[in-house]
């Protein structure tokens, strides 16, 4: 049961969360489909969009 209650709790948490925009446009982990592959897509099409207007990039990737 206690799984089922967590399925139906997250499910109406997200959402709220997602009517309510409350996440950052750029939070890639832990929501449907913006995993590591879209975050990956998102900032090389940055970094490229930056090089053509002539900007400096510097891009610097930790992982915890």
């Amino acid at each position: 049961i206690s799984k089922i209650l967590e399925k139906l709790m997250f499910s109406r948490l997200m959402s709220f969360i997602k009517r309510s925009n409350l996440l950052y446009s750029y939070q890639f982990g832990f929501r449907e489909n913006q995993g590591a592959n879209m975050a990956l897509i998102t900032t090389v099409d940055r970094i490229l969009q930056a090089h053509e207007r002539g900007e400096i990039v510097i891009v610097l990737f930790l992982d915890f």
